[in-house]
């Protein structure tokens, strides 16, 4: 004899849409694609459990423009393991690369599903947060040195991830 308290019925598309909006948080438009795609859903998931709610918003994001936009033009590729995607979105989140860099190293985990803090460091991705470092690259730069001609600089003012500005 059957007992119908016990058989688990699968999640509806309704109840998922507004688990996803609650528990995370994200775009409806995001959780269409997981709607759609029950594999990308389990995986998100995975990557979810990872991740703070800030996060979150922001792996979704890649997840759906970043990594679906690789997949429209290449169906063979492959999901990342969950934990080298959390590796990545922390690390751009955390300031350790750039936006661009991710994406660059988010097409290498899809072809060759690696630590993308191993890729970073062997593809000379990681931010410089050396300030001196940065002086001295910036005060290298040809198009700096033109318009700094006979000028003494007076200070350095550095806002970490976002710029450099040379007071004279």
């Amino acid at each position: 004899a059957f007992n119908l308290n016990e058989i688990i019925l699968p999640e509806l598309p309704q109840e998922k849409r507004e688990r996803y909006r609650k528990e995370y948080g994200i775009k409806d438009e995001d959780i269409e694609s997981y709607i759609l795609d029950s594999t990308l859903s389990t995986w998100f998931e995975k990557v979810a459990k990872e991740l703070d709610k800030d996060y979150i918003k922001k792996a979704s994001n890649y997840i759906t423009s970043d990594y679906l936009g690789l997949k429209k033009n290449n169906p063979e590729i492959q999901l990342p393991k969950a934990e080298n995607f959390v590796e990545l979105i922390k690390m751009v989140s955390e300031g350790e690369i750039y936006s661009r860099g991710a994406k660059y190293i988010l097409i290498m985990i899809t072809e060759k599903d690696e630590s993308p803090k191993k890729l970073a460091e062997e593809g000379g991705l990681l931010q410089n947060h050396d300030e001196d470092e940065l002086k001295k690259i910036i005060l290298d730069d040809v198009n700096v040195r033109r318009h700094m001609q006979d000028k003494t600089v007076r200070k350095f003012i550095v806002v970490p991830n976002k710029l450099v500005s040379i007071v004279v």
